[in-house]
């Protein structure tokens, strides 16, 4: 054997051996399922095909022996928008609302939305139309699952919340979701379908209704510019009512008297009395419902009213208020309703008026028509001015002597100008009057209305008015003594001093 013959055989042995290496490197790098798909047999005409370059993976971005994960159920599914239903809403005539889990009913009859009996107290059906026409049809922005498996992180939960509607043909339920936090729009299902959707998020307002959202908060008033009746409990124990006076004859001409909490009646200012109306104007909201227990479990009294307001004609505000339903609230109840709910207490401030702040406070308030003869008398002063008609014109007096109306109605004003300052709260012994004002009323015969002034403290006088003891109303010092000196001072300028 030569040396050409040894080289080609070792050449011929390096050969194989990369060979085998070679196909033994391949087959570690194809999948095992690749390696075992049979190749299939081309047949002899069929063309060669050249399948398209795959772009290059790098083992670090995805092992071939690792394989792919599969897509969660949620997976948006791009689907478009559609129509979900449409329903006419005039032709809608039952609304039902499932609301943590209670069912409440509603039915359309005549016209007129109205709850089923034990379903809704206090329902107002104006709150229920906007939502029957929003919901009557509904068109989803897209699908955004095709299961319900993801629902509870959407909102939806179809055993404690939906809404039912129906024409009496047609019936379509849907299950609210919630806002959604990444999108414009709200997530919603309907009955008879696993998908989820996303809606328009105005639809909102409507989808998350709850039943107390379709109830008449606010609490009946009756008529503030013919009130007749007011009583306050508590710290007030007011109470007022109506009063003919002997010169009122039209059937709306009264006034009004205080008859609790002092021990006869007092009249009422009745400009007072309107500014206090007045702050009622705006209606008692409830701000939130009751719907368990009795009124004793929080500590309403039904039996005994802690405000109470009625008009001539019966209607009436009629409140029994409980104990403190938090910082600021309060249980309550209406007297002509059953339905427990709270108030703002900061809504009640009213109750807290001082029976004294609506009191006429003018000392003695009659009017110039009324009366006769009025006696001024003081240790150091008598005086009696007086209106004289016997003789067919008006002729004013000062102590039986004529004077100008001028100087009669100069003293007249001055008395009338005094007013109570304050309330006694401590009882007062009796004490001689430092000044006494008597009215003579004009056709009342021997009729004398009298005012006395009675010492009570340095800068207070205890004014009585009606002839009764003890007095119930302070007058200062300061403007009983400016009163007497105006009147003394007129009187010697009329008498030339």
């Amino acid at each position: 054997m030569n040396k050409r013959s040894i080289y080609l055989i070792a050449l011929f042995f390096i050969a194989s051996v990369a060979a085998v290496f070679y196909v033994t490197v391949r087959d570690k790098n194809i999948p095992e399922t690749v390696r075992e798909q049979p190749v299939a047999e081309k047949p002899a005409d069929a063309p060669e095909k050249v399948a398209p370059e795959a772009p290059a993976e790098t083992p670090a971005e995805k092992p071939a022996d690792i394989p792919q994960e599969k897509a969660p159920a949620e997976t948006i599914t791009d689907k478009g928008p559609k129509t979900l239903f449409n329903i006419p809403s005039e032709t809608l005539n039952s609304f039902t609302l499932v609301d943590k889990g209670r069912t409440f009913s509603f039915l359309k009859e005549n016209g007129i939305w109205t709850a089923a009996k034990g379903s809704l107290s206090r329902f107002d059906p104006e709150k229920i139309l906007p939502v029957i026409k929003e919901l009557s049809r509904i068109d989803s922005l897209k699908t955004v699952s095709d299961s319900l498996e993801t629902g509870d992180e959407k909102g939806i939960d179809p055993g404690s919340r939906s809404i039912t509607i129906s024409d009496g043909k047609q019936i379509q339920t849907i299950y609210p979701g919630s806002y959604s936090t990444e999108e414009e729009g709200y997530f919603l299902s309907v009955d008879g379908s696993e998908e989820i959707y996303l809606v328009k998020r105005s639809l909102g307002s409507s989808l998350k209704i709850e039943a107390d959202d379709l109830r008449d908060r606010k609490l009946p008033m009756p008529d503030l510019r013919n009130i007749s009746t007011l009583t306050i409990e508590g710290p007030s124990h007011l109470s007022l009512i109506p009063y003919k006076r002997f010169d009122q004859f039209a059937p709306d001409d009264f006034d009004h008297m205080l008859d609790a909490p002092y021990s006869r009646l007092i009249p009422v200012d009745e400009d007072s009395f309107t500014l206090f109306l007045n702050s009622l104007g705006r209606p008692l909201m409830i701000s939130g419902f009751i719907d368990q227990g009795r009124p004793s479990d929080y500590g309403i009294n039904t039996e005994k009213a802690d405000f109470s307001l009625t008009d001539r004609t019966g209607e009436a505000l009629i409140l029994h208020l409980g104990k403190p339903a938090g910082e600021k609230r309060v249980y309550a109840k209406l007297g002509t309703e059953d339905q427990l709910f709270t108030l703002n207490t900061g809504d009640l401030d009213f109750m807290d008026i001082s029976p004294f702040s609506l009191a006429d406070r003018q000392v003695r308030p009659i009017d110039l028509e009324k009366i006769d003869t009025i006696n001024i008398i003081t240790p150091e002063l008598a005086l009696m001015v007086g209106i004289d008609k016997s003789g067919g014109a008006k002729a004013y007096t000062l102590n039986g002597m004529e004077i100008s109306e001028r100087d009669f109605l100069e003293i007249y004003q001055t008395v009338r100008s005094l007013h109570l300052t304050g309330e006694i709260e401590a009882p007062v012994s009796k004490a001689a009057a430092d000044l006494t004002i008597s009215w003579k009323l004009k056709d009342g015969g021997s009729l004398w209305a009298e005012t006395t002034f009675h010492p009570y403290d340095a800068k207070n006088y205890a004014v009585t008015q009606y002839g009764d003891y003890p007095p119930l109303f302070l007058i200062d010092r300061d403007q009983v003594a400016a009163m007497v000196d105006k009147v003394t001072a007129a009187a010697d300028r009329i008498y030339g001093f």
